[in-house]
This record gives structure tokens, sequence and C-alpha cells, in this order.
């Protein structure tokens, strides 16, 4: 090459499948004269591991066809790289009736973006169809272009049959009274049998 003259050249790199925080290329450009060497720095992304806190959701007894309360999952991205805009929860289960009783109230976790170090909430709660241990049934997250750990979230619940209120008396009969005199006491005995739910009764006066 003549003084002051320029020349260019273009590189290209696959990294491979090593992962890993850089990779080093070392490049150089020889003549009978001289060599100009250079380093070429890049980085290969690793999977982004994502975890949940809480790892399962337990709602306990909930009545047959009633939304139980919501509760909430942490999913926090633990890695150093960035998760950008494409995560998914899916929800899991054998048939699309097990995965209808299991409903995702909100979540900002969903099409998000998650940085290294950030979390996102998922909120939900459960509608049994059914009494019984519930199926297995939960959440799934993961992104959907970069490699990723999938997190996975079970959720757990028993449903309860509706609560079925029996009476000892479907009437009750005071017969005469005087007038401003109280009757005597007479006693209706409500009974809820063990297989059915929880009730809480209001009494209508």
């Amino acid at each position: 090459m003549d003084p002051n003259q320029v020349c260019t050249f273009t590189v290209g790199w696959t990294p491979g499948t090593a992962v890993g925080p850089r990779a080093v290329v070392a490049a150089s450009v020889t003549d009978t004269a001289a060599t100009a060497s250079m380093v070429l720095f890049g980085r290969v992304p690793g999977p982004a591991v994502l975890t949940a806190t809480p790892g399962s959701l337990d709602f306990g007894e909930v009545p047959q066809d009633a939304n139980s309360p919501t509760l909430t999952v942490v999913v926090k991205n633990t890695s150093e790289w960035s998760v950008h805009g494409d995560l998914q929860v899916t929800k899991t289960g054998a048939s699309a009736a097990d995965r209808a009783q299991l409903i995702l109230v909100s979540s900002t976790c969903d099409g998000a973006p998650l940085l290294a170090g950030a979390s996102c909430n998922l909120v939900a709660r459960v509608n049994p169809t059914n009494p019984g241990a519930n199926p297995s049934v939960g959440f799934t997250v993961q992104s959907a272009t970069l490699a990723t750990e999938t997190v996975s979230i079970d959720v757990n619940w028993t449903g309860m049959n509706p609560p079925l209120i029996n009476r000892s008396s479907g009437t009750l009969s005071f017969g005469n009274n005087a007038v401003l005199t109280t009757s005597t006491a007479q006693t209706v005995t409500l009974t809820n049998p063990p297989s059915a739910g929880n009730s809480r009764l209001q009494p209508d006066r």
C-alpha cells in the first residue's frame, strides 16, 4: 500500500454453540513490509434464567363453580441477559376444560421485556368445575425467541361440593298468643353435610 492509502475489508463471525460472556477473534493484515493486527470482541448470549416465587400456588378448598381469592407469582430474570418484549405465559393442562378452571387475572409478564435482574407478576385464581382434587394444571413462562430456561408454576386446589343446607322443620307454628306476650321458643336445625362446601349463613329477619 502507498503512504496514506486506505483499504477496507468486511469481517463476519459465526459464534458457534459455545456460551460465554465474551468471545475473542484475532485478525491481521500483512504485506511484505508490515503487519496490522486487531482483536474483535463479541458476546455469545447464554440462556436467560427465570425463577418463580412461589414455585407453586395452593388455593386450598374452593367451592365448586365459585371463584377463589387471587394469588400472585413473582417471575424474576436472574441472569445477565435481558429478554426483550417476547415473554409468553402459557396455561398447561391435559384438556381445555382443565385449563379453563385456572384463570389468569392479570399479568405484567406476557409480551413484556424483562431486563436482567427485573421481575414481573402473575395474578391468578381458580374456579373449580368438579369436587375433589384438581387436575394437573399450571403456568409456564419463557421467551418466544431468546433461549430461556422455562419456569413452571404448579397450581393446586380441592374442589368442594356447593353448600347444601338441610333443615329439621319447614314450618314453625306458635299457635295463639296474647298481645305483647312472648311465645315459647322453637328451634330449627340447619345441617350442612360433610361432603358439601362451607357456607356462610346470614339470617333474614
